[in-house]
């Protein structure tokens, strides 16, 4: 990148990716990660569980511990547990916003899934700038490397 964009404030660049990578990860957007690790509930994970129906944590242990299991993971939240332990942390939902929520209700991983997901923004968006080269400036570029190092004959 820097041999043959050389004028190109990569720093910059990243700032602005950053933080137009959050606004996308917030909303679920992020191209290949839409609702994935963010939190965000699609319609079927919605209708899995539906809170309004339930009062008490007792009523949401009924349904077992796998459908507690698959209605906490599908919302990024810890599946782990008892039964008890499970139907209250989805109960927790029934009166506080997910984002409101403490950090230790939800499944670890999440902020990893999240610096993938940004890791992959940067490097798609770095071969967007290497893919704008010419094919000259690509040529020179790697006769350059070809002749800067050495070649093992044999």
């Amino acid at each position: 990148m820097y041999r043959t964009e050389p004028l190109q404030d990569i720093d910059k660049i990243f700032t602005k990716l950053q933080s137009e990578f959050e606004e996308q990860w917030a909303n679920g957007e992020v191209p290949g990660w839409e609702n994935k690790g963010t939190g965000k509930k699609s319609e079927s994970q919605e209708s899995a569980v539906d809170l309004d129906y339930y009062n008490t944590v007792e009523e949401l242990v009924e349904l077992g511990p796998e459908k507690l299991k698959e209605a906490l993971t599908a919302r990024a939240l810890k599946g782990g547990g008892t039964v008890q332990q499970r139907a209250k942390r989805l109960f927790l939902l029934k009166h506080t916003p997910l984002e409101q929520l403490d950090r230790k209700h939800f499944a670890k991983g999440d902020d990893l899934k999240k610096e993938i997901a940004l890791v992959e923004v940067k490097m798609k968006r770095l071969c967007e700038i290497l893919d704008e080269v010419s094919p000259y400036s690509f040529y020179v570029f790697a006769m350059t490397c070809a002749f800067n190092h050495p070649f093992q004959h044999g």
